[in-house]
């Protein structure tokens, strides 16, 4: 358990240095003719910032970055098992380091970050209202924390599965583990996305009362 901590410190670590130096020296360089990196960054924020404006239209300013940032740290964490990165455990023997969501503590942080990411939308569009709408919806850090890790787990079982078959064992579990950790990290990606955006549109959509207030107002 303390190398996967360990590791998702790694993880998130390396990944504000890549954005940080992206920040400083590629993105002044964006030009209207773009290139290939460019075109890729661009169509990564277009396609976060249309979800967040489609699923929350009246208030998606903060969500669209949250969900950008919790989608690159789900895709780019999947993928790095592939780079098959090696450990020592306390016992002294090597094992290769998982996806970092695999650990059922990140699966429950992130589920529960976002559920409140989903409450602080509640309470900007119609205060202490929005709590009550938000909490009717108990179940859903449960849901988003527990799909994550059964989605990544069982990634690792399959694979893990296809290497004990001996007549499986030789060009096949490359193939389905690159094809399964691909898989899965496209998909959870747009399943945590998608749904806290919607749930955040949902929550933060002004009720009846305030539109008239609102109405009033102006």
């Amino acid at each position: 358990m303390k190398i996967l901590h360990i590791f998702n410190d790694l993880l998130q670590s390396c990944e504000n240095r890549i954005a940080a130096l992206i920040r400083i020296f590629v993105i002044p360089k964006f030009r209207y003719m773009p290139g290939k990196f460019q075109m890729l960054l661009e169509e990564a924020v277009g396609l976060f910032d249309r979800m967040a404006r489609s699923s929350s239209p009246h208030r998606y300013g903060f969500v669209r970055a949250y969900i950008f940032a919790a989608g690159a740290y789900i895709f780019v964490g999947t993928l790095f098992e592939l780079l098959g990165l090696q450990a020592m455990t306390t016992l002294g023997h090597p094992i290769t380091l998982p996806a970092p969501l695999s650990d059922v503590n990140a699966a429950i942080a992130l589920g529960c970050l976002s559920y409140l990411v989903i409450l602080s939308g509640g309470i900007a569009g119609n205060g202490a209202g929005g709590i009550g709408k938000t909490l009717k919806e108990f179940s859903l850090p449960i849901s988003m924390s527990f799909r994550l890790f059964g989605a990544l787990l069982s990634g690792l079982l399959v694979t893990e599965l296809v290497y004990y078959f001996v007549s499986l064992s030789f060009v096949l579990p490359v193939i389905v583990g690159v094809l399964f950790t691909l898989l899965h990290a496209l998909i959870q990606t747009y399943v945590l996305t998608m749904l806290t955006a919607l749930y955040y549109g949902e929550v933060s959509e002004p009720s009846h009362k305030e539109k008239k207030k609102r109405a009033k107002r102006a």
